[in-house]
C-alpha cells in the first residue's frame, strides 16, 4: 500500500471518482496531490476506474433548419453557432435528410469571341488565360471546354518524358552561328549575349551542329590574373627552394607559410617546375628487422607467469604483433588454450567462461 496521505481517505476517492466522475488529475487538484498518487491510491482501494466515453452529439433539427435552410448560413458557419465541427453538422445533415448546396462558382464572366481570340488568335496558354481572369488552370480548362474550344496538343502530348524548366529554347541559325564562332572566334557566352538567348541554348546548337572549337582557340582570350606573392616572397626565394635545394612545392608551402596551389601556379608561370622523380624531400621507407625471441623465455613469462601479449611486449619493448607471432611460431598456444579450458571445465556452469562463436558470415 502507498506511504499514507492523512486526508485521502476511501469514501472521498470514491465519491470523486465514481459519484462525481471526475478525472484523475481533477481529483488531485481538488486533493492537492498528484496524479500519480491518486491513481496508486484508487488501485490499493480496489475503485475500478471508468474509461471515458465520447457522448454522440445531437443537434436540434428545427434549428438546423433555421440556421442552414431558412437563413443560409454555409456548413462552416453553422458549425461554429453550434460550437461542433463541420463533421458533426454534415453527419446530423445526413440523419435529418437535409441536402447540402453546392458553393455557387463565383468567377469572371467571360464571353466565347474574347476567350478565342486569346487563346487561339494571340497563342496565350491556359496558364497565362488562368492569371489574367483571376481563377484557377483547371478551371479555366474546364471553361475552355464548356466552350467548345479544342485545347492545344499540350509538351506531355508529344511523348516526351520530362517537362522543361524554362521556356523552350529559340531557333539559332546555324548559318549565324557558324560566323560568330568559326569565322569570329566568339565564345558560347558571347554568343548567347549577342543573340539574347541562354548558354545551354548556344551549345546544345553548336554541338549538334558540330561546329564546336576548343576553348584555346576562342578570341579575345581572357586575360590571366598576376600572380599576388606576400611580401618577402619572390621568384628567387622559390627558385632556390625549388631548383636548387630540390624540395617539394608541398615542402616549400609550409616553409614560406602559404597554400601549394599559389606555389604550382607560379612555378608553372615562371618556367621552373622540375619532376617529382627530382624532389630531395622524398618519404625514405626505413624497414624494421623481425624479432626473434627463445621459446624457454617466452613460455616461462606466458606459462607461468601468466603474462599477456601485450605485457610482455612492453616488458621487452617490442610491438604486440611480434611477440604474438613468436608464441604461434613456437607453439605455446595451443597448450594454453587446452589448459585454460580444462580449467574452466572443472568450474560449475554458472561460473564456466562460455566461449564466444563468431556469427555465421
Amino acid at each position: 500500500m502507498p506511504r499514507s496521505v492523512p486526508h485521502l481517505s476511501r469514501e472521498l476517492l470514491y465519491r470523486l471518482s465514481t459519484t462525481e466522475g471526475l478525472s484523475n488529475e481533477k481529483i488531485a487538484q481538488v486533493v492537492g496531490v498528484s496524479p500519480k498518487t491518486v491513481s496508486r491510491r484508487l488501485v490499493s482501494y480496489g475503485i475500478k476506474i471508468p474509461k471515458p466515453r465520447w457522448s454522440k452529439i445531437i443537434l436540434d433539427d428545427e434549428s438546423l433548419r433555421q440556421a442552414y435552410v431558412t437563413e443560409g448560413l454555409s456548413v462552416g458557419k453553422t458549425a461554429l453557432r453550434f460550437g461542433v465541427s463541420v463533421t458533426v453538422v454534415k453527419r446530423e445533415f445526413k440523419r435529418i435528410g437535409i441536402e447540402i448546396r453546392k458553393p455557387d462558382y463565383k468567377g469572371p464572366t467571360i464571353d466565347r469571341e474574347t476567350l478565342a481570340r486569346l487563346y487561339i488568335s494571340e497563342g496565350l496558354s491556359g496558364e497565362d488565360l488562368a492569371k489574367a481572369f483571376g481563377i484557377g488552370r483547371n478551371k479555366m480548362y474546364g471553361l475552355l471546354k464548356e466552350l467548345g474550344l479544342s485545347r492545344r496538343p499540350g509538351y506531355f502530348d508529344s511523348g516526351r518524358p520530362h517537362k522543361p524548366k524554362g521556356p523552350r529554347p529559340q531557333f539559332i541559325d546555324p548559318d549565324i552561328l557558324y560566323q560568330l564562332h568559326v569565322t569570329e572566334k566568339r565564345s558560347p557566352f558571347q554568343i548567347a549575349e549577342i543573340l539574347g538567348v541562354g548558354r545551354s541554348a548556344v551549345y546544345r546548337r553548336l554541338h549538334k551542329c558540330g561546329i564546336k572549337l576548343p576553348q584555346s582557340e576562342y578570341l579575345p582570350k581572357r586575360p590571366r590574373r598576376p600572380i599576388k606573392l606576400p611580401p618577402g616572397i619572390n621568384r628567387d626565394t622559390i627558385y632556390q627552394l625549388h631548383v636548387i635545394e630540390r624540395r617539394s612545392p608541398e615542402a616549400i608551402s609550409k616553409i614560406l607559410g602559404v597554400g601549394d596551389g599559389l606555389i604550382y601556379r607560379s612555378l608553372n608561370e615562371w618556367g621552373l617546375k622540375i619532376p617529382r622523380s627530382q624532389y630531395s624531400t622524398k618519404r625514405k621507407f626505413t624497414p624494421r628487422a623481425k624479432v626473434y625471441l627463445d621459446a624457454e623465455p617466452l613460455k616461462y613469462m606466458y606459462h607461468e607467469q601468466k603474462l599477456s601479449a601485450r605485457e610482455i611486449a612492453e616488458n621487452l619493448g617490442i610491438p604486440r604483433a611480434s611477440v604474438v607471432r613468436e608464441i604461434c611460431r613456437h607453439g605455446l598456444n595451443k597448450r594454453l588454450y587446452k589448459e585454460k579450458w580444462a580449467e574452466e571445465a572443472r568450474k560449475p556452469f554458472a561460473f564456466r567462461v562460455v566461449k564466444k562463436r563468431h556469427p555465421a558470415r
